[in-house]
């Protein structure tokens, strides 16, 4: 992660702009002070991957937070397409601003040239692929996939610098990490499963969790995390020798459907009151 940022410092001299990946359920803890600080320097868009994972109306919150600051933001889901077509018209509309100023100082017309960042396993290398038409970038459920620099064709005069995952900004802080681990980027250990359960339930997403936990497949009562995570075991036969339910794999098992979508939409954070950071 170190050599990734250190090669983005280098590389962002040959960039026109920073496709900044974030994933919508969470877009500050998914951020990178390395990515933010390539943004600053240079055009930037924000792109929140697995929007068809995050509640639609805290999306459309976060989209409009980032036009209120000037940074065009897109909201796709790389796996189907969706919102790709809208990212791609926004490309084109800063290239063709970018040609015409070339143009003007006597220089050659080029695809444009865009460095994709972001913390590991936030879906950069799925929404490389869409953007390339064609599977290219390696892609995976282990942060780290990509392992070094490359450059790849984007096709309608784009070109894609992908790089490893940046270390997220806020990956020292137990809620951010906590968070991290409930959407997939980090992956969950099973000793720390069933705190991670009662995170959630109590602080993540308390107003969603009788729904959820509901769609998982037993009641939940707050405050009554073991007692949910005890029923659920039972009803799906998580049993220990001896008839003791097993927490931990009951626990973590609920955490791995709740980063893959498999309980529905669920946004962790939203957008910063006006007036704040």
């Amino acid at each position: 992660m170190a050599r990734a940022q250190r090669k983005a410092q280098q590389l962002g001299p040959l960039v026109d702009v920073i496709l900044e990946v974030l994933d919508a359920r969470a877009p500050l803890a998914t951020g990178s002070p390395a990515a933010a600080s390539l943004a600053a320097r240079r055009p930037a868009f924000t792109v929140m991957t697995h929007a068809d994972l995050a509640e639609p109306v805290t999306t459309g919150a976060w989209l409009r937070h980032y036009a209120a600051r000037g940074r065009p933001a897109f909201a796709v889901d790389a796996i189907t397409g969706e919102g790709i077509p809208k990212l791609r018209r926004g490309l084109s509309e800063l290239h063709s601003g970018l040609a015409a100023g070339w143009q003007q100082r006597g220089l050659r017309e080029r695809p444009l040239r865009a460095m994709v960042v972001g913390v590991p396993n936030v879906g950069k290398s799925s929404l490389l692929n869409r953007l390339a038409r064609r599977a290219l970038a390696r892609t995976g459920a282990k942060p780290g996939i990509t392992r070094g620099e490359q450059w790849l064709r984007g096709g309608e005069g784009l070109e894609l610098l992908d790089l490893p995952g940046m270390l997220p900004a806020r990956a020292g802080d137990a809620d951010a990490r906590r968070m991290l681990t409930v959407i997939g980027v980090l992956t969950p250990a099973k000793e720390e499963a069933l705190e991670l359960a009662g995170w959630f339930l109590s602080e993540g997403r308390p107003a969603l969790a009788a729904a959820i936990a509901g769609r998982a497949g037993a009641a939940y009562q707050p405050g009554q995390t073991i007692e949910f995570i005890r029923e659920l075991g039972r009803r799906r036969g998580r049993l220990l020798p001896g008839g003791e339910v097993d927490l931990e794999a009951t626990a973590l098992g609920f955490i791995r459907e709740l980063a893959s979508g498999q309980l529905g939409r669920c946004s962790l954070e939203a957008p910063p009151q006006e007036g704040g950071p």
